[in-house]
This record gives C-alpha cells, sequence and structure tokens, in this order.
C-alpha cells in the first residue's frame, strides 16, 4: 500500500498563519486596548454573523457564519464571565494567599472589561452593576464609586479600576 501524500493548500496556510498572528497581537494588546477591541469585536462578529446569515447556500459562508457565532459567543462569555471572576478573588484570593499572580492575571483579563462597564450607557452599566455585585459572596461588599469599582471584605479592600 502506498502512503497517502498531503494535500496542502497555501491559501489555508496564509489564513491560519494570519489568524494566529492576530490572536497574538490582540492577546498583548489586550491590557492597554481592551476597552476599545472588546466592543469593536462584538459588533464586528455581530454584524458579519447577521450578513453571513442571508448568504448561507455557499459552503464558504457557512463556515465563516459558524465561526463568527462561535467568536461572538466567546466575546459575551468572556465578558459574562467578569461577575464569577470576581466572586473568585472576592472569596479565595485575599491578600494572605499562596496565589500573588491571580491578581496580574485577573487585572490583565478583566480591566478592560471593567473599564467598558464603567462608561457604559446607564441602563447597561445599571445592569452590568447588578449582575456583578449578585455575584459577590456573602460577607463582601460590592462599590460603584462613579469612577471605579472594587468590593471590600472584612479586613481588605480591592480596587479593579478607578479613574
Amino acid at each position: 500500500m502506498m502512503p497517502q501524500r498531503i494535500r496542502f493548500s497555501l491559501r489555508a496556510l496564509l489564513l491560519l498563519t494570519g489568524g494566529v498572528a492576530l490572536a497574538i497581537s490582540l492577546f498583548f494588546a489586550w491590557p492597554s486596548s481592551g476597552a476599545l477591541i472588546g466592543p469593536s469585536l462584538f459588533l464586528l462578529f455581530f454584524l458579519c454573523s447577521t450578513a453571513l446569515l442571508f448568504a448561507r447556500k455557499n459552503a464558504g459562508c457557512k463556515r465563516m457564519l459558524r465561526l463568527s457565532v462561535a467568536s461572538l459567543a466567546f466575546i459575551v462569555l468572556l465578558y459574562a464571565s467578569f461577575g464569577p471572576a470576581s466572586w473568585a478573588m472576592a472569596r479565595f484570593n485575599t491578600p494572605g494567599s499562596k496565589i500573588p499572580w491571580a491578581y496580574e492575571a485577573y487585572s490583565y483579563v478583566y480591566r478592560p472589561i471593567a473599564t467598558n462597564l464603567i462608561f457604559s450607557p446607564a441602563p447597561i452599566r445599571s445592569a452590568s452593576i447588578r449582575y456583578t455585585a449578585w455575584w459577590m459572596p456573602d460577607g463582601a461588599e460590592f462599590h460603584d464609586w462613579g469612577i471605579g469599582l472594587g468590593w471590600s471584605v472584612p479586613g481588605w479592600t480591592y480596587t479593579v479600576i478607578h479613574y
């Protein structure tokens, strides 16, 4: 039996390389520009999903629709995870904890999301504040300082962001 030949597509390789390069650059730009990147990607993938919904007859459009909807769902889940992540930080990561890198990881991912929460329109802001406050564990008090977010637990206060 003759070994099967590997099929190689230059177009697929170029798209994959571009996608990986874009993902890496977005990862490194997230802390400084995430407050702009997150809503921009949400709008982009929402518009792409809506447009591709009408062009589902083509197989390539179907694949792009699936990718666009999956990316949109990822962004929505990232923003929805702010509440559970804040709960975990308030519950388990006290100043005497053995996980000091958790503060940096939390700030890296969620500081741009908190920025979006602070500067969003009033109805979205109030719903987001209520959602995040709902996730706070017993004994923790969530704070909305108008230009900042954080919480207090007995013995310490954590500020997510403050302008």
